[in-house]
């Protein structure tokens, strides 16, 4: 098990509980995971005896078109990198005393917050779960599909 699946196993074992425990059944609960690194070892709950009629379903290594979260974190990208673009020769002149990764990151944190909460919406999410509901269908019949489509 990785460094990274080991600090998360207890948060995957009390969320797996707590939804068993809340409204559903252990034999209608399907996990699904992406390929983050974090993941590696997650199914390792599965294992467990408590846990035992839990699915867990990894995703492709690259599957955008069915986890929403990839497309919200694209649009979010997209925004700070245009943001990046229009301060450039500010952000290439970096003031004496300062390192250039101090003087990046600023314009990194400038960024990130306030076009988060701007960007972030629940109609951005809303959009880009519905879009990733178009291609579950055609990924439960095993169907090949576009990246980014």
């Amino acid at each position: 098990m990785s460094l990274s699946s080991a600090r998360l196993y207890p948060t995957w074992k009390m969320c797996l509980f707590a939804a068993s425990s809340a409204i559903f059944k252990l034999n209608e609960i399907v996990l699904v995971l992406d390929n983050a690194p974090c993941h590696t070892n997650a199914e390792d709950v599965f294992d467990e005896e408590q846990f035992e009629g839990a699915e867990v379903l990894k995703l492709g290594p690259y599957s955008p078109m069915i986890n929403p979260i990839e497309n919200v974190f694209s649009v979010y990208k997209s925004v700070v990198k245009r943001f990046l673009a229009r301060q450039r020769p500010e952000i290439l002149r970096v003031p004496e005393g300062v390192t250039i990764t101090e003087h990046r990151s600023k314009f990194l944190k400038l960024a990130a917050d306030p076009l988060f909460a701007e960007i972030v919406t629940p109609e951005l999410c809303n959009r880009t779960f519905c879009h990733s509901l178009s291609h579950h269908q055609r990924a439960l019949r095993f169907e090949d599909m576009q990246v980014g489509s």
